[in-house]
């Protein structure tokens, strides 16, 4: 929860910025993001009008075995 809301005020601040630490993220040994991450991701990035990103999210989300797009807004 609190990598969420560390997502959520980089976001009010720089944009870019909340992307660089989820993408950073996904590069650490051991972390792997879940749908809640993915979310709050795809808002900040659709926030910022970054729909290309939007489609590299999903696509990436429909690549991860565990990611199951039949949760959420993806209903």
């Amino acid at each position: 929860m609190r990598f969420l809301n560390m997502l959520k005020r980089c976001f009010k601040v720089v944009p870019e910025l909340a992307l660089r630490v989820f993408n950073w993220l996904k590069l650490k040994d051991g972390y792997s993001h879940t749908m809640q991450t993915y979310n709050t991701v795809l808002h900040i990035a659709g926030k910022a009008k970054e729909f290309g990103l939007v489609k590299k999210l999903v696509e990436e989300m429909s690549m991860e075995s565990k990611m199951m797009l039949t949760h959420g807004p993806f209903l």
